[in-house]
Parts: structure tokens; sequence; C-alpha cells
């Protein structure tokens, strides 16, 4: 007879220790009965009797085709560290130690080989972390920009730039650079879990879901979901960028931004004896509305009784714009 191979049920799968199975053989002039399942390295070793360390399984043909023997093991197949492996073979024929499969149990993974392999994928994915969030820095700020620190800014600002700007000039070589290492990490983490899971009972839809959202979530978004300036970096950028503008006043006010949440009500405050104020007993003639004019304030507080601290109103100046004669 000629052997093509041996199927477990209508798919390729592993044999479970002690669980009932059916091996169907596929090839030409096969005997319809007559096989066994034997741990001795040839199968016409089986009937020998001065061979003692042997276990032989029975096998029960189910079914005959024309080019296929279904057989089936009521008990499976008891593996263990003393026999785990076992040959197909047939008692009339020799011939077919030669080229059948044998069945072998699956290698247990060991703690330390687990380990190992969770330590890769943690480490693949700080890899595959990192690409992404430097890829992202490094060309977050155009060469331009980088040039303007490098000559304007203050340190440690412009020492890291001038870092930066030697990368920066290869941009490709940099992007290229990042993309293939992102890929291997890739890569190689998706292996790795997909080693740990191809024992579960879900593993074979696993092995695709659990690698796709850990590189997305942990690999991807999270290295760029958010852009960090400390106070003193901020306030840098908008210097460098300030001096693009046409009033250097412009880039001032920008800059005293960032120290706007941190001022109170006291440091926005003038000065009782700073502050510009009227008494109530003065005549609005031109004199005194020409100094108004001149200060620019729109609202001024109004004392009584010759003393600063008794403020009794505020005179609005745009009420004075109404008054006939006042231009």
């Amino acid at each position: 007879p000629e052997i093509f191979g041996i199927r477990i049920r209508k798919y390729s799968a592993e044999v479970i220790k002690n669980t009932e199975v059916f091996f169907t053989v596929f090839g030409t002039d096969l005997p319809s009965d007559g096989y066994f399942l034997s741990t001795t390295d040839r199968c016409e070793d089986s009937g020998r009797s001065d061979i003692l360390d042997k276990m032989i399984i029975s096998l029960k043909t189910d079914a005959i085709f024309k080019n296929a023997v279904r057989l089936h093991a009521p008990e499976g197949v008891p593996f263990s560290e003393k026999y785990p492996t076992f040959q197909v073979c047939n008692k009339a024929s020799t011939s077919l130690n030669k080229v059948m499969l044998q069945i072998t149990a699956p290698r247990s993974k060991t703690a330390s080989a687990t380990w190992a392999i969770v330590l890769i994928c943690c480490i693949t994915l700080v890899i595959s972390a990192y690409c992404s969030g430097a890829n992202f820095a490094y060309m977050r700020m155009s060469i331009n920009d980088v040039a303007l620190i490098m000559d304007n800014g203050e340190e440690p600002h412009k020492t890291h730039a001038r870092k930066i700007f030697k990368y920066r000039k290869q941009s490709n070589w940099l992007i290229c650079t990042m993309a293939v290492m992102n890929i291997l990490v890739n890569t190689i983490f998706t292996i790795a879990v997909s080693w740990l899971l191809e024992e579960h009972k879900y593993g074979s839809i696993l092995q695709y879901i659990v690698p796709t959202v850990m590189i997305v979530l942990l690999a991807e978004i999270l290295p760029q979901v958010r852009e960090i300036y400390s106070e003193e970096k901020l306030k840098t950028l908008i210097k460098v960028q300030s001096k693009k503008m046409e009033e250097a006043a412009q880039g001032d006010i920008l800059a005293r931004i960032a120290d706007f949440p941190k001022k109170t009500v006291q440091d926005m405050m003038t000065p009782m004896e700073d502050a510009f104020v009227l008494s109530g007993s003065e005549t609005l003639d031109l004199k005194l509305l020409v100094t108004i004019l001149e200060k620019g304030y729109t609202r001024i507080p109004v004392f009584e009784e010759k003393n600063k601290s008794n403020i009794s109103t505020v005179l609005n100046v745009k009420v004075c714009l109404k008054i006939d004669g006042f231009l």
C-alpha cells in the first residue's frame, strides 16, 4: 500500500490525551483492519517479546472508503512523559512504518518559557510605543522652527534643538528607520501573543484581536494622545514665534497669558496713592476734560470730603460724550 497522509476528524488538529479520537488514513490499497498504535521505533518491533518497554493500542475500523480508512480510538491516546510518541501501524504490512505519520503529544509550555514570552511582549510593546511617539515628536516641528530655537531659544532648549536638528535634516531616513523598527517589533509582539494564546479555547480569534487592540491603544494612540508643554517651554515657544510678528508687543501679551491664571485681583489692582481720581467738588472744565482724555480711562473714581479713600461714585467718561461742547 501507499500512504498519502493522515487527518484527525474532519480537520487538522491536536490529539488530546485520553480523549476519543478518529483518524483518517489516506492512500491506495489500504488494509481494511488490523491497525494499531505502537510506541516502538518500528512497527515490526511491536510484536517482539524481548522488548518489554512498549505500549500497544488497538484501533477499530470505523469506515472504509475508496482511498481512505477511518480509524477509531475509543479511549484516546494515553500520552505520557515515558510514551510521548505513537506509530500508526498495521499487522498485515510492515511497510506502513516507513510512511505513516507519528502521533506526538503536544509539548507543554514551561513557566520559564511563558514568562520569557511575556517579557518579550512587554519589551516589544514599549519599543513600538517609543517609535510611534519619537516619530511624532521629531516631525512635530518644522526644520525652521528647530533652527529658530537653536539661534534664539534659551537653555536647555537650545541644546535639545541642536541634537534634534541633525536628525531633522535627514527626515526621510528618520521616518523610514522608525517605521521599519515599528513594523519589526509589532511583528515580534504579534507572534509572541499568538504563542501565548494558541492553547486558549478561542485562541484562533484572540490571536488576531488581542495584538491588534494592544498595538493600536498602547503603541499608537497613547504615545500621541497628549502634547504636554511645561510653562517654561510654552513661554519659549511663544517668544520664538513672536519674533515672526511685526509688533513685539503682541508677543509679550501672548507670553503673559501663561502667567494669567496665577494672577489675583490684588495683583491687578492699582494702589490708591497711584490711582487717578477726581474730587466731587471739581468742575468739568476744558482743562479737566483734556486731562481725562489724556489718561485714557473710561471710568474714574470720585471721592468726597477731600478723602481719597472715601469713594462715593464712579464717573463714566462715555457719559461725558453726550454733554454739548465736550469735544
